[in-house]
């Protein structure tokens, strides 16, 4: 069950050290990460680092999670989708690849009003390309 109280999920938040991380690994592309085909960036013309970090707690706070998986024992991943493209891979086996989904994993506490599951701290905010089938 889902948290669907606004007092706690008012509580979402991304810490320094995250935000640092997500800005110097999916925002700031170099020649070093040439290799892992996994690897991927946002556009930095569609939005800023700060606009991206809003909007995803703006969303987790609205309800994201009823679209939420489990991604670890405590953690679920959700997905934000966008209009546009908002991100890339540079160095799938096919060729570069665009996306315009972003994948959102967070620890989720237990909701002490209604005992669902609410998101509470982001740890990770990165472009996402589906599974192909």
């Amino acid at each position: 069950m889902l948290c669907t109280c606004s007092v706690t999920r008012n509580c979402v938040y991304i810490d320094k050290k995250t935000e640092s991380h997500i800005k110097d690994r999916h925002f700031n592309p170099s020649v070093n990460n040439t290799q892992d085909p996994r690897q991927a960036f946002f556009y930095e013309d569609v939005f800023s680092p700060e606009q991206l970090f809003n909007r995803v707690i703006h969303e987790l706070r609205n309800g994201l999670e009823s679209h939420a998986e489990r991604s670890g024992a405590e953690c679920y991943a959700c997905y934000v989708h966008f209009p546009r493209n908002i991100g890339f891979f540079p160095n799938q086996r096919h060729g570069p690849s665009v996306t315009s989904i972003v994948r959102v994993v967070c620890f989720y506490i237990v909701c002490q009003y209604c005992f669902g599951h609410c998101p509470s701290k982001v740890v990770a905010i990165y472009p996402w390309l589906p599974d192909e089938n």
